[in-house]
């Protein structure tokens, strides 16, 4: 049986990100020598930081580990997509099913058994169409070339 830690560690070896991210409050990430995707725990929280040759920006926030690790894999699956099947097609709608919320410093994205705080809309509106995903449902998506996301 694949676990979801399988997958997270094949997409990241597919992304040529073989340098693991570590540190106390981190749950799991991986980088390569310029760019890096991480899962963070706080305090009631879990939330997907970028790094981009040594600057750390934080993307989203969740409330579930499994939503955060969902993230991830979109986040890393499409580094991977932009080299092997070439630049994504970006998604302008919402998936049927969610809202998103402008707030006062980001937005606010909500779906069916779930929600999470993105810094642009943009990143919310792709996270929309993986939100009710598995992480062995999302590596397939990643791996079609027709564009989704």
């Amino acid at each position: 049986m694949v676990t979801d830690e399988d997958v997270r560690a094949e997409w990241a070896t597919r992304a040529g990100m073989h340098l693991p991210i570590s540190g106390t409050d981190v749950v799991h990430g991986w980088a390569d020598m310029e760019i890096g995707y991480a899962v963070r725990r706080e305090s009631d929280t879990y939330s997907i930081e970028r790094s981009d040759r040594g600057a750390n920006h934080t993307i989203a926030r969740f409330p579930t580990q499994a939503d955060a690790d969902r993230m991830l894999l979109m986040m890393i699956g499409e580094a991977w997509r932009s080299e092997a099947i070439g630049p994504p097609t970006r998604r302008s709608e919402l998936a049927e099913g969610t809202v998103l919320e402008q707030t006062g410093d980001g937005w606010e994205l909500i779906w069916p058994g779930g929600a999470g705080s993105f810094t642009r809309s943009n990143t919310a509106r792709r996270y929309s169409v993986v939100a009710a995903l598995s992480l062995e449902e999302l590596s397939v998506k990643l791996q079609d070339p027709s564009p989704w996301i």
